[in-house]
């Protein structure tokens, strides 16, 4: 890749009926921005969806084969299940962008 190209966070799994699928994503994709936020590592790109909610509709650019395409995706509840609330899903994501991730949920 030429130099001052964008890299992107390559999409390494997409699962079957989850928002990235529903929104067309495909593994192999490259993400170049989520709104207007470059992302450039896994952590830009975890930062930048932090900052939404579950069922917003975000928008991402992203590079397939040798072309750009846009594409939405309506956020889903990473990590909730049904009857959680999602305060401890927010406080596991900002220990994760700490560098502070517990290797089990006792820690």
């Amino acid at each position: 890749m030429a130099p001052g190209t964008d890299r992107g966070v390559t999409v390494e799994r997409v699962i079957p009926g989850g928002p990235a699928a529903r929104a067309g994503l495909k593994e192999g994709d490259a993400i170049l921005r989520l709104e207007k936020t470059r992302v450039e590592a896994p952590a830009d790109l975890q930062a930048a969806v932090a900052g939404h909610r579950p069922g917003e509709t975000i928008r991402l650019v992203v590079r397939r084969d040798d072309s750009r395409q846009r594409i939405k995706v309506a956020l889903g509840a990473f990590g909730i299940w049904e009857g959680e609330s999602e305060e401890p899903v927010r406080e596991r994501l900002r220990r994760l962008l700490e560098g502070r991730f517990p290797h089990s949920e006792d820690s």
